[in-house]
Formats: structure tokens, C-alpha cells, sequence
């Protein structure tokens, strides 16, 4: 007798397949239209889980109001709604839509508290797309969990939030000049694998956070862009950037073979 595969393991796997095309960007309308039809599927089985995979799909085609519009509808129906909300805010960083995120992430916050794991994920999300005054207030949710927070070691972005000074400052303030910057990258088709947050080393301002993001390139020609991206941001002059609470650089990942 054959074994039928969970609606649950189906979604996972489809999942998995549609955000990794979106992250590099190489579906072609063949594979598109098979996920459409998996995702048909699976609407019967789980209407929340189809919209979903639905709604990636719809951003790999990078039809941002019909994602949208596709994952107000799965949240209503979704029967992991933190999980799903969690999945939604990872999708609009990935499609640099930090605006969107930002609004999203205030909507349904509420859903991960009491969650440690989910929001440690988000904490590190929120952290590096730059809004550290939202994301200090989950690292600080953390620690107050105590030791129910071990699900996972604090990140790297949960200490360095808190040497933020965030008075009268807001998420949009922190996250403008980090946004710029990865949309700077993604006009040069610059592929972007990550951001380290960290302290500033700097003595002259303690509540500095340097925000490194990790990109596909030679350190040579990092070097090259970073000194790119410095004079846009100079142009641009972003107030937290400019005055020094905020420092950007980039970090090349590829190794150079002699």
C-alpha cells in the first residue's frame, strides 16, 4: 500500500522549493505553473498552507499587492498563525520591502509572544533589516523569559541592541540607511547573504551599531563597493548614518584562489 505524504510534509517541502527561487531568482514559467498546481492541491487539503504557497509565488513573480493580498487571506485561515506571520515577515526582507515589513510586523507582533524560537527569529529579522528599537524590545522579552529562552544561544544582534541608545528615535530612523544600502547592492546585482550586527568599537560613541552585510564578492572588490556605497550614503545623508549611530560596511565572502 502506497504512503500518502502529510498535507504538513507537502507544505514544508513546497515551501522550501518557492523560497529558494525566490532568494536567487531562477524559476522559470514551467516550475511556476507546477507550484501552481501543487499549491492548488494543497489548498484543499489546507486552505491557510495553499494561500501561502500562493502568496510566494505570487512574490517570485514579484507581484508584491497580490502577495499581499493572497497572505491577508492566509493569516485568516492559517492554523499556525505566529508561524505563518513569522514566514510573511521573512518574505518581505527577502523582497526588500522592509516598509511593508515594518507595518506587517506591528499587525501581528502580539502573535509571538511567549514564543522564544519564534521571537528569536524575528529579533535577528527585525535587527537586520535595522529596526533595532523594535527588535532591542524582543531581545529584552528574551532575557525576561529567563531560562524558557534557551531554546537557542542570544545572537550577536540581541547584545548589540543594547548598547542602542533609542530615544526619540524610531525603527524607520535606524532602518532608512540600512534599507538604501541593500537596494543599493541589488541594483548592481549584488547578492547579499546576510548582516552581522555588532557594537561599534568606536570610543567616541558607545551606542553606535556597525552593521556588516555579508555579500558574494572578492574582500578586494567589497572594498570597491563599499567605497560605492559610502558616497551614495553621503549623497543621501541619512541623519543617524551621518551622525555616526548607525556605520555600514561590507564584508566579501568569496575566496580568492591564488
Amino acid at each position: 500500500m502506497a504512503i500518502q505524504a502529510q498535507p504538513e510534509t507537502i507544505f514544508k517541502n513546497l515551501l522550501e522549493q518557492v523560497y529558494e527561487a525566490l532568494k536567487v531568482r531562477n524559476a522559470n514559467e514551467f516550475q511556476l505553473k507546477l507550484w501552481d498546481r501543487e499549491a492548488e492541491k494543497l489548498l484543499h487539503a489546507s486552505r491557510g498552507d495553499g494561500l501561502e504557497i500562493k502568496a510566494h509565488l505570487a512574490a517570485v513573480r514579484s507581484d508584491d499587492e497580490e502577495c499581499d493580498r493572497l497572505y491577508s487571506i492566509a493569516l485568516r485561515t492559517a492554523d499556525d498563525y505566529a508561524g505563518a506571520a513569522a514566514r510573511y515577515l521573512a518574505l518581505l526582507a527577502t523582497r526588500l520591502r522592509p516598509e511593508k515589513l515594518l507595518e506587517v510586523y506591528r499587525d501581528v507582533g502580539a502573535a509571538f509572544k511567549g514564543n522564544p524560537q519564534i521571537t528569536r527569529f524575528v529579533e535577528g529579522l527585525l535587527a537586520s533589516e535595522g529596526f533595532v528599537v523594535s527588535a532591542r524590545k524582543l531581545a529584552e522579552e528574551l532575557f525576561k523569559m529567563g531560562s524558557f529562552s534557551a531554546a537557542g544561544p542570544a545572537a550577536e544582534s540581541e547584545r548589540a541592541t543594547q548598547f542602542v541608545s533609542v530615544d526619540s528615535y524610531d525603527d524607520a530612523d535606524f532602518g532608512a540607511p540600512v534599507a538604501f544600502a541593500k537596494r543599493f547592492l541589488a541594483s548592481k546585482h549584488i547578492d547579499q547573504q546576510g548582516v552581522n550586527l555588532s557594537p561599534s568599537v568606536s570610543e567616541e560613541n558607545s551606542s553606535t551599531v556597525f552593521f556588516q552585510i555579508r555579500t558574494d564578492q572578492s574582500p578586494e572588490d567589497a572594498v570597491h563597493t563599499e567605497m560605492e556605497l559610502f558616497e551614495a550614503l553621503e549623497v543621501e545623508a541619512f541623519p543617524l548614518e551621518s551622525q555616526g549611530k548607525i556605520v555600514l560596511g561590507l564584508i566579501g565572502t568569496r575566496a580568492v584562489l591564488d
